[in-house]
């Protein structure tokens, strides 16, 4: 099982408030009516401090400093997460409260979804934007907001940030995309050089599968071959004080090692041979390089697979929300279903897509997209009722990117296109 998940990790973020006077504490603690407010001895470089406890949420620790601490502009550009219009909102930001909250779950996605809360509570006094410590990803009021609408645990891919950094010599693609916040878990980080652009507006599974690869330890940093996709996904893992010692010079300038060292590993081509990975200079991956078939699958362990079965049926009511909100746009709304496979055991399921008609009464009315491998009951094509019991993903197609269970950001982005 996903054994990563039981730790005993606090949590800390902070939240950053136009211009350098930062809200005063009065102001603060009529944020939350539920919020036992019980101001604590501020230490040299604060302005005052606090501890803060919920009836649900437990306590955390605050405190408001006295030096501004604006994000850099780099962190924000590349930011994959936010919109443009939230980019253009983070950047005044300068004051700065931090908050730091206890594991009281002893579960990495409850213990960091708890962060979420007093985050959101401190955006009420016209924050900025909030940062989590440990990963560095940016959340915006919305983001917050879309988190905290429902129960369901975080997921995966709110453990860390995803940045994209663009070349001005190449038009402003995508030369480098890598990822922050898994090293800080026990795992580590990753690099893909010179990503396709559909790899670049679609990273969301690739990216998952290889974070849940490194956290499961399926993998690691000095990894020869990795089946990351099907077919031909077959990736090798280079820990980046090899690679920048190795690579051709073109390759290592792509890429920063001063800021961008430490438990990381770079997506290169795999090589054949007991010595091979000495033999051969290392070169990014030509297949995460050239990739352009959204039909490529990005398999997942069993674990990680019902971890984000649970997190698809508790949003289920997200994903009804949406389909109302853009029906005029008739969007392209789909969900994964697992189905019990010939000659497999109890636990072993094949998870098909399905373009979705309606859903009422525990069932969806949907159209099979995909053609089974194991399944010989359903042909592509096939349209029918299905229990949602059977429910592991879905998603919203839409001109601004796919909307799922596990980041709206797109749906954000196409409010503020239609406005």
């Amino acid at each position: 099982m996903l054994s990563f998940l039981r730790r005993d990790l606090p949590a800390f973020g902070r939240v950053l408030y136009p211009g350098v006077i930062p809200p005063p504490f009065e102001r603060i603690a009529r944020s939350e009516e539920a919020v036992a407010w019980t101001p604590a001895t501020a230490q040299p470089g604060q302005s005052w401090a606090a501890e803060a406890t919920h009836p649900v949420w437990g306590s955390a620790d605050m405190v408001c400093e006295r030096q501004p601490a604006p994000l850099p502009e780099t962190l924000i550009d590349c930011d994959r997460a936010l919109s443009a219009v939230e980019k253009a909102q983070a950047r005044p930001g300068q004051a700065t409260i931090a908050v730091r909250v206890h594991a009281r779950q002893k579960h990495v996605l409850r213990d960091r979804k708890g962060l979420l809360y007093w985050l959101r509570t401190l955006m009420q006094a016209d924050g900025a934007v909030a940062i989590d410590g440990s990963s560095t990803m940016l959340w915006s009021k919305a983001m917050l907001d879309d988190e905290l609408a429902h129960d369901a645990d975080l997921d995966i891919e709110s453990l860390y940030a995803i940045h994209a950094v663009q070349d001005p010599g190449r038009d402003g693609a995508v030369s480098w995309m890598h990822t922050h916040g898994l090293e800080a878990l026990g795992a580590f980080d990753v690099d893909v050089l010179e990503p396709s652009p559909l790899l670049v507006s679609n990273c969301g599974d690739p990216i998952r599968a290889l974070a849940f690869a490194a956290l499961e330890g399926t993998i690691d940093p000095d990894t020869d071959r990795f089946q990351l996709a099907w077919p031909g996904g077959e990736v090798r893992l280079v820990p980046v004080e090899r690679f920048h010692a190795l690579a051709a010079t073109e390759h290592k300038n792509l890429r920063d090692l001063d800021q961008h060292s430490g438990r990381r590993a770079v997506l290169c081509e795999p090589v054949g041979g007991l010595l091979g990975r000495w033999r051969t200079r290392p070169v990014p991956s030509r297949f995460l390089s050239r990739l352009n078939d959204d039909r490529v699958v990005f398999p997942f362990s069993t674990a990680a697979t019902a971890l984000m079965a649970d997190r698809a049926r508790r949003t289920l009511g997200v994903f009804l929300d949406l389909q109302e909100e853009f029906a005029s746009l008739e969007l392209p709304a789909l969900m994964k279903l697992g189905f019990e496979v010939e000659g497999g055991g109890p636990a072993d399921r094949e998870h098909l897509w399905f373009e979705v008609h309606a859903v009422a009464g525990g069932k969806v009315d949907a159209t099979l997209a995909n053609v089974p491998n194991r399944v010989p009951g359903l042909t592509a094509g096939q349209r029918g009722e299905h229990d949602l019991d059977r429910l592991s993903d879905w998603t919203i197609m839409s001109p601004e990117g796919p909307m799922t269970p596990r980041n709206l950001s797109a749906a954000r982005r196409l409010r503020e296109a239609r406005a």
